[in-house]
């Protein structure tokens, strides 16, 4: 219903287009399309009103963000701003009791923020092989929420390559609680053998399942691997070379 809905509203050029969280639904090819052909109409000058609570594709879309919050205006200008004053909402606490307050009633869950940093903390986007890649995340849970708190994170190349996935639930880790409703995580990449290229981390919030997606903040971070190697392909792989001879003998 939402690949005929976008297609029928995008058939013709429209001088007015209202997107209303259609890039949360269907596989990323079908949002790779949708996201296409709204850049398409930015490019033609076309008008367009995006409603999401994705804050990546606000980022990535929007030239000018409004921040609604009960039919009121909380904040309205360049949208790196204005989303930033939405996260500092979401994670801001009363110092007394320790839990979010005002959060937006719609939202149940959201990835907050992901950091890359080296072995030692230190912030960077840019890793050599088998070198080790920290992943520091933090997520908003509704009291509202349904489940065990969770997140999944998936390495991705930059060409759309999946590389990589896994999930708290996978691997038995709960998650810290900050406050009632925001939770914090680390991934640690202790051996990040990748070959040179450009990569970035889609981050889910899930429950114990991993069943469903609940909340996923696209190209949460982004980084790099500079490698010197001549060898080709996706991740380096450990191995020896041996003539026929020198196996005979062995």
């Amino acid at each position: 219903m939402a690949r005929l809905g976008f297609a029928l509203a995008t058939f013709i050029q429209p001088a007015v287009l209202i997107v209303d969280e259609v890039l949360s639904v269907g596989d990323q090819s079908f949002q790779d399309k949708c996201q296409d052909r709204i850049a398409e109409f930015r490019a033609n000058g076309t008008c367009i009103v995006f409603c999401s609570h994705n804050l990546d594709q606000v980022r990535n879309i929007c030239g000018r963000a409004i921040w609604l919050h009960r039919g009121r205006v909380e904040a309205d200008g360049v949208p790196s701003d204005v989303l930033r004053a939405y996260s500092s909402n979401l994670v801001s606490m009363d110092p007394g009791s320790h839990k979010v307050t005002d959060s937006p009633p719609r939202v149940l869950c959201q990835i907050l923020s992901a950091s890359l940093s080296d072995s030692a903390g230190v912030p960077t986007s840019t890793f050599r092989p088998g070198q080790t890649m920290q992943v520091d995340i933090t997520a908003f849970f509704s009291a509202d929420f349904r489940g065990e708190p969770g997140v999944a994170v998936g390495v991705v190349r930059e060409d759309g390559l999946v590389v990589y996935i896994t999930a708290t639930s996978l691997e038995g880790v709960t998650l810290r609680k900050l406050s009632d409703t925001v939770f914090a995580t680390r991934l640690v990449f202790t051996n990040l053998n990748l070959t040179s290229g450009r990569y970035y981390l889609n981050i889910s919030a899930t429950d114990e399942h991993s069943m469903q997606a609940y909340s996923v903040f696209e190209k949460a971070a982004t980084f790099q691997v500079h490698s010197s190697s001549p060898h080709g392909g996706l991740v380096s792989l450990e191995h020896l070379w041996s003539d026929a001879q020198e196996f005979k003998e062995s």
